[in-house]
């Protein structure tokens, strides 16, 4: 026999069974019945279940700070800025929000003179979810929108009805202490919502509110054009250099370790420079020279000293004078690597010591140089930063202002005199024509005396070091600059601080969904941050809900057992009065899949009456269980299905061994003879 035939044939077998099944539809109909009670048992216990545990979480989600939770870094790695922040938001679960901490105290003005002092701003995003519980929202992430509370738009003179028509402006003002008083910044804003609440707040995005934060830290803002803090405050030295006529002693060393400090004497020159003399700067002397840095300055770090000069010399009880020093480093002055040493402060007594007065660096001047040993007359010098950066210096002296620095005496001398005897022969015309026509200065330059002269002088120079002494804050400017705390601003001439992405310690995060809580509180607490949140109100909801589907799942359980069961007997019953007719069929031609079939269809067709009948009756209690009750009952398509598979299920585990007794194991004759046709 052919597929398509045996298809044809059992598609009719079932045809026939369905028929031969609502021709008694009474039995039908009564047998459905007792599926209908068990189905529509366990489809009340599932909507009772989801509505109990829906009005558990919709009790919480009550507090608009339900799915918030709080977080404060514990350490300083675990603050977050621009990159970390990200990181954080992909190993959470969902599309969790974040909300660093950014609050500033502001001044909100209007044009016709209302104002409200002191009211908090605090940072949002779009999809706040707080904001969005009270009806309020911000336009997008760049925009210049602003959510305010009740209290604040009454002192504004804001209406509900004004927000809502034309979104009125609302200038925001931020102020900064700086060095030279008080720096208010403005920023436009227009209102986007008002918030029914009793407090003095505001709430703008979090651009707006990170500009206000690099503001308020003393950055520059160029993109709104709000100035940075121009004085960087006190100003941080590596260490100082002291002169004393006398050692110091124990009592000195003792006082200056209380203070953090060690004093290190220099006896001789250090890479072939006498910084005794800084240099060559100071004349030979026998002062004691000390320099003073922090003991807890290593070689892997640079440890920068607050105390100014004054304070060092008070420490000790010597009479010392000090300056301030920066060890020396190399750099790129007009194309040509220098020794930099910084060096400057009061000299005080030391002056004499100076072999020119021209020479002393007092007050703090970073873009002066002095060149002891440099041939050149120019007055500008270039120095070349770290990153490429030029800066010009202005030379504080030149070669011939410090003689005995830069050239031998004896050539200086001779040249000096020649050049006052070339004068006195310029003024005699009566000499004879030789001596006219040979000044004794250029027969002075043209001897070869002058040209041994000239030789050492030049070997004298080039066995000079290449030294460049300014002062000491330009040199730790350098080092700082070097090691990326500092930049050099060419527009404004000045060293500041980089401009960096904020860093926050503490903010608050959204979840997703009520349940990610967890999860998110989990995370957060493996990575070290100190959590709050709503964790125990979502435990308690979880266990609650675990505790009512344990309870059904037992039910189900019981359900499906007494569906097998009463298929078990209803079609025992149904079949033993069904054998007669059974019997004829067989005799007729009907072949044991169609007995199987016969039989079978029959109990699928109870099974999908009763869940036909449980399901409107479900329904109908989902809508009248509210209003008689209060309980809700919530249903979900699944639901449905779910409980239709179990009832086919039931009705083909309880009806097979009847099915297949019937199809295989009755015998026609017999059944014709033992009964009669129904």
């Amino acid at each position: 026999m052919s597929l398509k035939h045996k298809s044809k044939l059992t598609w009719y077998y079932v045809v026939v069974a369905f028929l031969d099944s609502w021709r008694s539809k009474t039995t039908l109909f009564t047998n459905a019945t007792i599926f209908t009670g068990l189905c529509l048992l366990i489809l009340l216990l599932i909507g009772l279940k989801r509505g109990l545990v829906e009005q558990f979480r919709a009790d919480i989600l009550k507090s608009p700070t339900a799915t918030e939770i709080n977080w404060f870094a514990t350490h300083k790695d675990l603050a977050l800025n621009e990159s970390s922040e990200q990181a954080l938001v992909e190993s959470l679960p969902g599309d969790a929000i974040i909300i660093p901490d950014i609050t500033r105290i502001a001044q909100l003005s209007r044009t016709d003179g209302s104002m409200a002092q002191d009211v908090t701003l605090q940072a949002t995003v779009p999809g706040d979810p707080f904001l969005a519980f009270h009806d309020a929202a911000i336009e997008s992430p760049d925009s210049d929108s602003l959510v305010i509370s009740s209290v604040v738009a009454a002192e504004l003179g804001i209406a509900n009805s004004e927000v809502a028509n034309q979104r009125p402006q609302v200038t925001v003002t931020v102020t900064r202490e700086d060095d030279d008083g008080e720096k208010r910044v403005h920023a436009n804003v227009r209102v986007s919502a008002i918030l029914e609440r009793k407090v003095r707040t505001g709430y703008l995005p979090r651009s707006l509110m990170d500009q206000f934060e690099d503001f308020s830290q003393g950055e520059a803002v160029p993109v709104r054009g709000w100035p940075s803090r121009k004085s960087a405050g006190k100003k941080s030295f590596p260490s100082y250099l002291t002169f004393t006529k006398r050692p110091y002693k124990f009592g000195d060393t003792n006082r200056l370790h209380l203070r953090g400090l060690k004093a290190t004497k220099i006896e001789s020159n250090v890479d072939g420079v006498d910084w005794r003399t800084i240099g060559g700067l100071l004349k030979p002397h026998d002062l004691n020279v000390y320099c003073i840095t922090s003991e807890m300055a290593g070689e892997s770090t640079s440890a920068y000293l607050d105390f100014d000069v004054s304070e060092i010399e008070d420490i000790t009880e010597t009479d010392d004078v000090a300056l301030y020093w920066a060890d020396p480093i190399k750099a790129n002055l007009d194309g040509q690597t220098h020794t930099m040493v910084g060096v400057s402060g009061n000299s005080r007594w030391l002056r004499q010591y100076f072999k020119s007065p021209a020479a002393r660096l007092n007050g703090v001047d970073p873009f002066r140089v002095i060149l002891p040993h440099a041939s050149s007359h120019q007055t500008l010098c270039e120095l070349e930063m770290s990153d490429g950066t030029p800066i010009s210096l202005k030379r504080l002296v030149t070669p011939a202002e410090i003689k005995s620095l830069s050239r031998l005496r004896v050539v200086q001398w001779v040249d000096d005199m020649l050049t006052k005897v070339d004068g006195l022969f310029s003024n005699m015309g009566e000499m004879p024509a030789l001596l006219s026509e040979l000044p004794v200065e250029r027969a002075w330059r043209s001897s070869g005396f002058r040209h041994w002269l000239n030789d050492t002088q030049n070997s004298f120079n080039q066995s000079q070091p290449t030294l460049a002494i300014v002062p000491a804050e330009l040199v730790s400017a350098f080092r700082q600059q070097s090691e990326g705390t500092l930049v050099y601003d060419s527009a404004v001439g000045q060293f500041t601080r980089p401009t960096q992405s904020n860093v926050y310690f503490e903010g608050r995060i959204y979840a997703a969904v009520l349940e990610d809580i967890l999860t998110i509180d989990e995370e957060l607490e493996r990575l070290g941050y100190a959590v709050s949140c709503s964790r125990t109100s979502v435990e308690e909801m979880q266990g609650y809900a675990g505790t009512l589907d344990l309870l059904v799942w037992i039910l189900q359980l019981v359900a499906i057992a007494l569906g097998v069961v009463t298929v078990v007997v209803v079609f025992l019953e149904i079949t033993r009065r069904r054998q007669t007719s059974i019997g004829i069929m067989r005799i007729m031609g009907m072949r044991p899949q169609g007995v199987f079939l016969f039989v079978f269809v029959r109990a699928l067709m109870i099974a999908i009456l009763g869940w036909t009948f449980a399901s409107l009756l479900a329904v109908i209690a989902s809508f009248a269980m509210p209003w008689m009750f209060g309980a809700a009952c919530l249903y979900q398509p699944a639901d449905f299905v779910n409980v239709l598979i179990g009832a086919l299920v039931c009705s083909s585990f309880g009806v097979s061994f009847h099915a297949w007794h019937a199809a295989t194991r009755l015998d026609p004759v017999d059944a014709i003879a033992g009964g009669k046709v129904q």
